[in-house]
């Protein structure tokens, strides 16, 4: 009992150690197991951070305009430097979105109708206040829902606007026609009568109208050559027969959009050439100096999209009732999952640009065939994409005998010519186009009852001043 007295503690002590370990391998026996699992996950984690304090560090892109290069960071980041580089992610996210603004206000502006000279001076307040104004239907009540006798109106506005197109903006002239020499023999034969005496032989005045009339073409074709900038025939202009033909054709709200489109198209090349010859006083000094071809699509077929399964992306029928096949997701050219705001990636499978129909922007491809300068090509390929969403995908060229074109009549002047044929594909973003058209459109373009979200401040702008599209 004595030993009890003296040691009981240590007794007590050894009691609670043997409960202990009996306690390790009977009720814990279980927790072994994980233990050494954590053990080892957290051992193998040893390696991997010290493999993350020796990886070479760089600062992501700090600047969308600039092309900054990455920046080495020596040091391990830490929750400081980490907020910095947030704060220029946050700051380069914002370049990004402005980009996208500018680019819409500048494809917008692209089909207002405005030369480069004028494009490229324009003061930012200016070109705001040109925005919020700008009208781009050629009839405003006729999209997206036609509204009164507005299919007539835009019928007649849009033949007119093609003839403006071609006399005033282009100035363009060609051969003079049967009309023309008959008032031009006219003219002469009054002239020679008008001078005709009594003691004159008539033989000598047959002779002299005889000569005078030999010379009517060429003085008619060399008057023609000086006064106008270029030679373009009126049919030569796109044509839509859809719209403008047969007065039985009915009319409908999808071929006024798709006519509306293409005359945007027009009317942009049509500014461009203008400003090519800007500083030309005749066909001599013009760059470009015969539109001899001028094709876009009708109907959805200008529009280039995806090609899926193998098909034809141009193969799409013109009817507007037969859509062309929609992307499907995880294509290459589908990427249905991108939102508007971010550009698909590019399908270089099926045409140069590898651009197509999306979500942000629609494509429409169209030729143009031209005689022109052979010194002045590089400057007019470079005008088409100055200012502008146009791209040239492919260049055919052909030197012509300006020496045998001028006794057809086309006065070309001395500077050695070229036949160039271009094929060419301009953007239509839908942040602006998607709001003037109507039903049957968008579910051809956008998808079966689906809509375009405006992003930003412009939804409620838009959505105001364009009256619901429920047409068809």
């Amino acid at each position: 009992m004595d030993i009890l007295k003296k040691h009981w503690i240590s007794i007590v002590f050894g009691v609670v150690c043997l409960i202990a370990i009996i306690a390790t391998f009977f009720p814990l026996g279980g927790n072994f197991e994980a233990l050494r699992k954590d053990a080892g996950e957290r051992a193998a984690l040893g390696p991997k951070a010290k493999a993350l304090t020796k990886k070479e560090r760089f600062t992501p892109p700090m600047d969308l305009i600039s092309a900054t290069q990455p920046i080495k960071i020596n040091v391990f980041p830490s929750k400081q430097l980490i907020d910095e580089i947030q704060t220029y992610l946050s700051k380069l996210t914002k370049q990004g979105g402005d980009v996208f603004d500018a680019a819409k206000k500048l494809n917008k502006l692209e089909f207002s109708g405005q030369s480069y000279a004028t494009l490229a001076k324009l003061p930012d307040d200016q070109r705001e206040k040109l925005l919020k104004k700008l009208e781009l239907r050629l009839v405003p009540e006729s999209l997206p829902v036609p509204g009164g006798d507005s299919e007539i109106h835009f019928r007649t506005r849009l033949a007119a606007e093609l003839v403006r197109l071609r006399t005033e903006v282009l100035r363009a002239g060609y051969q003079p026609s049967a009309e023309d020499f008959t008032k031009a023999d006219a003219l002469i034969t009054a002239e020679i009568e008008k001078g005709r005496k009594k003691d004159v032989n008539d033989n000598a005045i047959e002779n002299a109208l005889r000569e005078a009339r030999a010379k009517i073409p060429e003085r008619l074709n060399r008057e023609l050559a000086d006064k106008a900038r270029l030679y373009m025939a009126p049919i030569t202009m796109p044509q839509f027969p859809d719209v403008t033909g047969n007065a039985a054709v009915v009319v409908t709200p999808a071929s006024i959009y798709f006519a509306q489109a293409s005359l945007w198209v027009i009317e942009d090349v049509c500014q461009v050439i203008a400003d090519v010859n800007a500083n030309s006083k005749s066909i001599r000094e013009s760059p470009i100096k015969h539109i001899r071809n001028f094709t876009i699509a009708p109907g959805v077929a200008m529009y280039y999209r995806p090609n899926i399964g193998g098909t034809d992306p141009n193969a799409a029928s013109a009817d507007p009732a037969v859509p062309a096949p929609a992307p499907s997701a995880g294509t290459s050219a589908g990427d249905i999952g991108v939102p508007h705001s971010q550009e698909p990636a590019r399908d270089f499978k099926t045409s140069v640009s590898g651009r197509y129909s999306n979500a942000m922007y629609d494509v429409i491809t169209f030729t143009l065939t031209m005689d022109v300068d052979q010194r002045q090509i590089s400057k007019i390929l470079k005008q088409f994409s100055t200012y502008r969403f146009i791209t040239v995908r492919n260049v055919e060229f052909m030197r012509i005998d300006s020496i045998a074109l001028a006794k057809d009549g086309f006065v070309y002047g001395n500077a050695p010519v070229a036949q160039i044929k271009l094929d060419l594909e301009v953007l239509q973003m839908r942040d602006w186009t998607a709001a003037i058209m109507p039903r049957s459109v968008k579910d051809l373009l956008i998808g079966p009852g689906k809509e375009y979200e405006v992003i930003g401040a412009e939804k409620k702008d838009e959505a105001a001043a364009v009256p619901s599209a429920t047409g068809n």
